[in-house]
């Protein structure tokens, strides 16, 4: 035993009445009366599910860890974390430590930052997380714990929605990258175009769909020649009512609903700024010049080996926003050059009470179509259905909103928060924290601009778009192989009666090109060889040969 007041501040053990405690920064991090008791108790106490990662929270001396672990149902994990380095150390070299480690559904990490959580929440892709405070070590690092709940909870929670999402739109996702991959091709009649960064520099205007929308679009006419606008193309009706046609259009859906959204502009020549993952369809109606930014949408190999070929492209690679107006913000802050200001307007995330869209959108068209005497105009359960929820917005008006639809606006504002020059000129929606500015001194600064401006500003589409450098059938003609020799190796392996080394070759295959399993349910933790498996990826795998070969 050592003596507390002889440590050279460092965490020592300390004979309690009952037990050892810790002696660390002038206090002691366990009962003194009975140091193994007040854990026991907590540890006993804990209900906990299958598939659950356990936080344990400052282990210092490690003590209940080995009840923990005897405690845990099927595909559990315990993860010991620490803030202070030398608790860290001291925990180490416990007998309680060695022994837990030794232990493969325990590990123990030094943190310094709360966000380093993130990754290391979902490596085992458990469903839920637990947390312990295992020591009085927590009290001098309370916020850091805090937080680390969060980032985990949020980390796992994120990593669900994503597979439920992947689940449902995977295959349309792979399928239209597939085939948006085929335009990146040297033909002449390629429409296809990469746009440059930093090669705008009129004021931009990234414009969604939200209600807020109609507050702006009459005003917007008068001054259309000094902004470069981008609409989401939910937005482009809208926008022509006012004839305004905006210098480019941003497409993400995948599905076909969006090209409600495009009736009317057949052959508008407006150029298109897509998705690699948007319906493919859509490139080809306004016959414009199309250029591609690529969405990481999940991080698999195969996501990899698509990112290398953009970027030899020059596409951009964004991470997942999810928001269409996100996504012509992202751009117009990818475009803009130097001191250039970026507003936007539309990206509402909320609903009024009843409204959903602005004015002239494809929802709101559709719920005109629709009315009748028996079905009254709007759609008063969007704002008042179940899940949504209320709040106080930029206006001081009660909005409606979903916790998709806010998980959208939470994005803008962490994102965006400190991006120099930007503004947010809707007058309704969430709040975000960027700063707001109202239509009218936004008008006022862009017209200032445009009458100091020494240049002459010019619509010339060749400014900012150029000619993609490479080409895309090599890299199809591979991914086509490959998907030939899993749909052979699968045979084999089958044929073999399950055979370990043919096995290893196939289970490394189809980690490489997940895309063809991604959207099953049971796909979350990764392929394995069971027939049932292997018969779906076969059939899968068929499919996508076919729409390769009309790639």
């Amino acid at each position: 035993m050592t003596d507390p007041l002889d440590t050279d501040n460092k965490p020592c053990s300390v004979k309690a009445r009952q037990g050892f405690s810790v002696y660390y920064r002038n206090r002691y991090l366990y009962s003194q009366y009975d140091a193994e008791k007040p854990v026991t108790r907590l540890i006993d106490s804990l209900t906990i599910l299958p598939e659950t990662l356990i936080l344990a929270y400052s282990p210092a001396l490690g003590t209940g860890l080995i009840r923990l672990l005897e405690r845990l149902p099927e595909n559990c994990r315990v993860l010991a974390v620490e803030f202070d380095r030398e608790l860290y150390d001291f925990f180490l070299n416990t007998d309680n430590a060695k022994a837990a480690l030794s232990d493969p559904r325990f590990s123990a990490v030094f943190l310094e930052r709360p966000e380093q959580i993130t990754g290391l929440a979902v490596q085992d892709k458990l469903r839920r997380c637990l947390t312990v405070e295992m020591s009085g070590g927590t009290a001098f690092f309370q916020e850091a714990y805090r937080l680390t709940t969060k980032y985990a909870d949020d980390a796992i929670a994120t990593f669900w929605k994503n597979h439920i999402t992947l689940t449902r739109m995977g295959r349309l996702y792979a399928r239209n990258l597939f085939s948006n991959t085929a335009h990146l091709s040297d033909n002449p009649l390629s429409l296809q175009k990469c746009i440059k960064p930093h090669s705008v520099s009129k004021p931009l205007l990234a414009l969604g769909a939200g209600p807020s929308l109609d507050e702006l679009l009459p005003l917007l006419p008068a001054a259309r020649k000094n902004f470069f606008i981008l609409a989401a193309d939910a937005a482009l009706p809208a926008l022509f009512q006012y004839g305004l046609r905006p210098d480019a259009v941003v497409a993400v859906e995948s599905q076909i609903a969006i090209e409600k959204a495009y009736i009317g502009f057949e052959g508008s020549q407006i150029p298109l700024i897509a998705d690699m993952t948007s319906r493919p369809r859509v490139l080809s109606i306004m016959k414009g010049q199309v250029s591609f930014f690529m969405t990481e949408y999940c991080n698999e190999p195969f996501i990899a080996r698509f990112r290398k070929l953009a970027e030899g492209n020059g596409i951009p690679v964004f991470p997942p926003l999810g928001s269409v107006g996100l996504y012509a913000l992202e751009l117009a802050l990818y475009l803009r050059s130097g001191n250039t200001p970026v507003f936007f307007s539309g990206l509402d995330f909320a609903w009024g009470k009843g409204s959903t869209h602005c004015k002239g959108a494809p929802a709101h068209t559709a719920a005109l179509l629709n009315t009748t005497r028996l079905n009254p105009v709007g759609n008063p359960a969007a704002a008042f259905g179940n899940g949504t929820i209320a709040f106080k917005g930029k206006n001081g008006a009660t909005g409606y909103t979903t916790p998709n639809l806010s998980g959208y606006g939470r994005l803008l504002g962490e994102r965006y928060r400190n991006t120099p020059l930007l503004f947010d000129a809707g007058s309704s929606g969430m709040q975000t924290g960027i700063e707001c500015i109202s239509i009218e001194n936004m008008l006022l600064n862009a017209q200032k601009r445009a009458n100091n401006t020494t240049s002459a500003q010019t619509d010339d589409i060749s400014l900012w778009m150029a000619d993609a450098p490479v080409s895309a059938p090599v890299f199809l003609a591979e991914e086509y192989e490959s998907v030939k020799e899993i749909c052979a190796l699968i045979d084999d392996y089958l044929a073999a009666t399950q055979a370990a080394e043919s096995g290893k070759r196939l289970l490394e295959m189809l980690e490489e090109h997940s895309y063809l399993y991604l959207h099953f349910p049971d796909a979350a933790r990764g392929p394995v060889l069971s027939r049932d498996f292997l018969a779906r990826v076969q059939l899968e795998a068929s499919r996508l040969l076919t729409h390769l070969a009309g790639c």
